[in-house]
C-alpha cells in the first residue's frame, strides 16, 4: 500500500489485482479442453500438435512477461525505496509542522492522506496550479476553505516553478522549506 509503483507506472500495475482472479480461468484451457475447441476438420495428429504448440507458446509468453517485469521492478527498487523514504520523511515533517491542509499534485495527495490517516487533507492541483481532480470533493472544499493551507511539490518540478512565478506576481509571502526532495510553501501569517 505504501509502494509508489502504482503511481510511477500506473499503465502497467494499476488494475493488475483483478488478474489474480482471472489468470487461472484464462490458463485452464491451455491445460484442459483446448483441443475440443478446434474444429474436427483437422487431422487428429495436426490438431494435437496445434494444441501443444499453442499451450507452450502462451506459457512461454507469460513466463517471459513475468521474468521481464520482475527484472524491471528489481532494477527500479533503489529508486522506489528512495521515493518511499522521501515521501515518509516529508510526511513526518508536515505533521511536525502542524500542516493540516495542503495542496499538491495528483499522485502525491492520496499518498499524504493515506500515510497520515487523514491527519493531513490534500487537494489536487494541476501543474499550472489550477484545480485538479480531487476524487473526494469534501477534501478539496476543506483545503480551499483554509486560508493558511500549505503547498507541497516535488523539488524542481513545474509545480514549484509555476508556484514561485505566481507568488512573485501576486505579492503573497510564503516560507519555502526544502525537505527530502520536496518543497513546502507555508503562508506567512
Amino acid at each position: 500500500a505504501h509502494s509508489p509503483n502504482s503511481a510511477s507506472r500506473p499503465w502497467s500495475t494499476r488494475y493488475l489485482v483483478g488478474l489474480m482472479i482471472a489468470t487461472p480461468a484464462l490458463l485452464w484451457p491451455l491445460w484442459n479442453g483446448l483441443a475440443t475447441t478446434i474444429k474436427a476438420g483437422f487431422p487428429v495428429l495436426t490438431r494435437a500438435r496445434l494444441v501443444t504448440i499453442a499451450r507452450w507458446a502462451v506459457l512461454a509468453l507469460l513466463l517471459g512477461l513475468f521474468v521481464g517485469e520482475t527484472l524491471f521492478t528489481t532494477n527500479d527498487m533503489p529508486a522506489i525505496q528512495k521515493d518511499s523514504t522521501q515521501a515518509n520523511t516529508v510526511t513526518q515533517k508536515l505533521v511536525q509542522m502542524g500542516a493540516v491542509h495542503i495542496y499538491s499534485g495528483y499522485w502525491q495527495c492520496d499518498r499524504f492522506i493515506f500515510l497520515t490517516q487523514e491527519k493531513i487533507i490534500c487537494a489536487v492541483l494541476e501543474e499550472n496550479l489550477s484545480r485538479g481532480l480531487t476524487r473526494y470533493r469534501p477534501y478539496y472544499d476543506s483545503v480551499h476553505a483554509d486560508t493558511h493551507a500549505s503547498y507541497v511539490f516535488p523539488q524542481g518540478s513545474n509545480f514549484e516553478k509555476n508556484f514561485e512565478r505566481k507568488m512573485a506576481e501576486s505579492g503573497l509571502q510564503f516560507q519555502k522549506i526544502v525537505v527530502a526532495g520536496y518543497v513546502v510553501f507555508r503562508p506567512l501569517r
